[in-house]
């Protein structure tokens, strides 16, 4: 799955385990990119420092990498 930080700020992508605990997969600049594999159904979010959730995506069969 690709992820594109669109803000205009630093962000960390997070990923949403099965107890529902972020486990950090690191910052990604504005207007960078971060390519990472996942697996249908996993739930990814931006997080904004100290923690706020800026958005989550559900992984589909499409984003798969």
């Amino acid at each position: 799955m690709t992820f594109k930080n669109i803000s205009n700020e630093v962000l960390r992508l997070d990923w949403v385990d099965f107890n529902g605990d972020l486990k950090s997969y690191g910052m990604v600049g504005p207007g960078q990119t971060k390519r990472q594999p996942t697996y249908q159904g996993h739930v990814w979010q931006w997080t904004r420092l100290p923690g706020t959730c800026i958005n989550r995506y559900v992984a589909g069969k499409d984003s798969v990498v």
